[in-house]
């Protein structure tokens, strides 16, 4: 039985002891990470004192529609040895947990830490949009995982919270259009601030690439905007786009593309909640209200 909690998690002896294995260490401590809800993950330190992360898919129903997740991730880990940013190294993983009790990816621990309240919001937001265009100049060609979306067209319906379902209305049909065609390349899949470390003012990585994939850049581009609408407002999210624009191109951006970032992060017909994971990084100002008006704000700005 898969538990439906990464709270409170033990690490399993048998994981750990493969883990030993693999790094020819004994391992002190197996610390649970913050901030993580969809598999968990512990800091390993060894005897030596060196740290390392090993994540554990435990989610029953996320490993029954993609049983293949350890696998993913590692292959990614290794194609993004070719990027200039900072990622994860591969050290082993266990795909189908045979020896760990649940899918593994043992990797090596950036240093840096998540932050969620700038000093500089301009610098900040300027350097997540280099560092996205960065991920995606990584030679995508032969890589094995191809974008889908995380919706069906058909089936979007107004969101029962907005106070403009009139607009979410005339977004659903352009959804509803074939999606125009763009260049193809190598994705995060869910690129936002929380997946990204930063050591000294300046980004030292990025983590979290089980979800990598090839397909529009748009794609990251717009995952990332509703995650800075919903924790800062619009004005941040216009602005990361207007840093990436300056380094992508005009051509690159898509409307219908940016309008597609709503409805793969499910606001279409769903209730909203505010992420949790945010507070425990530190940002605590995020209420219900002031979601749905900024979610709201960043809908109308896309009719």
């Amino acid at each position: 039985m898969f538990p439906q909690s990464s709270q409170n998690f033990s690490c399993p002896p048998n994981a750990l002891a493969w883990c030993e294995h693999h790094l020819g260490q004994k391992i002190e401590s197996a610390v649970q990470l913050k901030g993580s809800t969809s598999a968990v993950l512990f800091d390993l330190e060894t005897e030596s004192g060196s740290h390392f992360v090993l994540r554990l898919f435990h989610l029953k129903d996320w490993l029954a529609h993609e049983p293949d997740l350890a696998l993913h991730e590692a292959q990614v880990l290794q194609r993004m040895l070719k990027s200039a940013v900072v990622t994860p190294t591969l050290i082993a993983f266990d795909e189908h947990g045979e020896e760990t009790t649940y899918p593994a990816v043992l990797m090596s621990k950036i240093s840096g830490d998540v932050e969620l309240n700038p000093v500089n919001m301009e610098d900040w937001l300027t350097q997540m949009a280099q560092t996205l265009h960065q991920i995606h100049q990584v030679p995508s060609a032969d890589f094995a995982w191809q974008y889908k979306h995380w919706f069906d067209p058909r089936n979007l319906v107004p969101p029962n919270w907005s106070h403009h379902p009139k607009v979410f209305e005339e977004l659903i049909e352009r959804l509803q259009q074939p999606a125009p065609e763009m260049p193809q390349v190598l994705l995060h899949r869910d690129y936002h601030p929380t997946n990204v470390l930063w050591a000294n003012g300046r980004v030292s990585g990025v983590v979290d690439w089980v979800n990598g994939c090839v397909g529009p850049a748009m794609v990251d581009v717009a995952h990332c905007r509703l995650n800075l609408v919903s924790l800062y407002g619009l004005e941040a999210a216009d602005y990361f786009l207007e840093s990436w624009i300056a380094l992508a191109g005009s051509d690159a951006y898509s409307l219908w593309w940016d309008t597609c970032g709503l409805a793969n992060s499910d606001v279409f017909g769903h209730e909203i909640g505010v992420y949790g994971g945010w507070a425990a990084f530190g940002k605590n100002d995020v209420t219900l209200e002031l979601l749905v008006k900024r979610i709201d704000s960043f809908a109308i700005s896309l009719r």
